[in-house]
């Protein structure tokens, strides 16, 4: 049996419009951009919800191993 999840993948629908003269290249690429930004707003929405994740801010002055340890430590308490 054939799996068609790929068709659902953000980008095809907009390349199968262009291909089939709806699109230019252009308003295939801004499609793509928006549904794509919309696409990750979603999942922001969703993975805010989801209590079982840890957020980190992380900038230039992250100390990566610190962080390491705090992952490790928080996994081994969880």
């Amino acid at each position: 049996k054939m799996n068609l999840n790929s068709l659902y993948t953000v980008g095809v629908k907009e390349v199968f419009k262009y291909l089939n003269g709806e699109y230019n290249l252009i308003e295939m690429s801004e499609m793509i951009k928006q549904n794509t930004r919309r696409y990750a707003k979603r999942q922001m929405t969703w993975f805010r919800r989801d209590e079982r994740i840890k957020w980190f801010n992380i900038n230039e002055d992250t100390d990566f191993n610190k962080l390491a340890e705090k992952i490790i430590n928080d996994f081994k308490n969880s």
